[in-house]
């Protein structure tokens, strides 16, 4: 017969330490790796709905170790930054009808079917709101709702 005789309070103590620091770690490299994916996901989001790839060049996220989560929006055309935040908001909430007019020089220029095309100023019946930014709010919180939160409360 075989006497089991039960562990030393510290050795178990440590045992129990160190068996909850190897499952925190696991926890933390699945939330990083959900809200990774949740990033992922909203990046593709946008970029396919956004209507310009031309003004929104560059859409990433990145989260950091306090599992904090941004997305990063960059312009692709650098020497007009002043108005990226506005034409942002243009391609989100639409336009009405309105009057175009050249910011620099005197004629407006655009390519168009691979032909050049020129006008001093011209009204244009403006965009579709398409409500991508509003979109990509919701859809990141049902993602964190569905991938991030099971982790931090099982």
């Amino acid at each position: 017969m075989m006497t089991l005789t039960p562990p030393d309070g510290a050795a178990a103590a440590a045992a129990l330490g160190q068996d909850l620091a190897a499952r925190l770690s696991a926890l933390r490299r699945q939330v990083e790796t959900a809200i990774s994916d949740l990033g992922e996901q909203i990046v593709a989001y946008l970029n396919e709905n956004s209507g310009s790839k031309e003004w929104m060049s560059a859409v990433t996220s990145e989260s950091d170790t306090d599992f904090n989560f941004n997305l990063l929006i960059q312009n692709s055309k650098a020497n007009r930054d002043e108005t990226f935040g506005q034409v942002l908001l243009f391609l989100n909430n639409g336009t009405v009808t309105h009057w175009v007019y050249p910011r620099e020089g005197n004629t407006l220029h655009w390519v168009e079917d691979g032909e050049d095309h020129f006008s001093k100023g011209h009204q244009v019946s403006g965009i579709a709101p398409r409500n991508f930014l509003e979109h990509a709010t919701e859809m990141a919180q049902q993602l964190a709702a569905q991938n991030v939160a099971p982790l931090l409360t099982a």
